[in-house]
């Protein structure tokens, strides 16, 4: 069993204790003087928000599909998502209109040129599926704790010619799974 398949059934069962890869947080930079005369805007498109906790980006193999898991209970969700054998999965840290980013547990999969990715909230029954994408980021996530054995990553992607029913979808998300608007960045 992959490494992360234990913290993401773990977060699929919990609803009080979470056992996941520690989380990371970006510094302040609102309180940074270096900042003050710099007028640097952001580029991206539309806003982004903070995603409730246990919403999970899948980027399955092309030759797992995920099978329709809308009537499936948490433990069954779980143990779809680990069978469909995913390349890279991980918990959802910010998502837009046009994209997404989420840390995930670095491992030697390759992205195939077909790409798509789901994405899970199992405690309310939400799946999207097959999202195409092209990976605009994909970063290595440092944490300077003494016992930190598995190497963490966080990947950006841009979603690519959504159907109407996809767009519908991810502003449902947008309306009811997230906790609020990412701040602009300033660098």
């Amino acid at each position: 069993m992959p490494p992360w398949s234990l913290c993401f059934i773990a977060a699929i069962h919990s609803r009080t204790y979470r056992l996941e890869a520690p989380h990371y947080s970006l510094p302040n930079l609102e309180d940074d003087d270096m900042f003050s005369e710099i007028d640097i805007q952001d580029r991206r498109e539309h806003k982004r928000y903070f995603v409730k906790n246990r919403v999970f980006a899948v980027i399955r193999s092309e030759n797992h599909k995920l099978k329709h898991i809308e009537n499936m209970s948490n433990g069954e969700i779980a143990f779809a998502i680990i069978k469909s054998n995913p390349l890279k999965m991980g918990e959802i840290i910010e998502i837009s209109r046009n994209g997404l980013s989420f840390n995930y547990i670095e491992n030697e999969a390759k992205l195939a040129d077909h790409r798509e990715l789901d994405i899970v909230f199992a405690e309310k029954d939400f799946h999207l599926s097959r999202l195409p994408f092209v990976p605009v980021e994909d970063t290595a996530l440092f944490d300077d704790g003494p016992f930190n054995a598995l190497s963490m990553k966080r990947m950006a992607v841009q979603f690519e010619e959504l159907t109407t029913q996809q767009k519908r979808k991810i502003e449902h998300l947008l309306n009811h799974y997230t906790i609020g608007e990412v701040p602009e960045s300033k660098c």
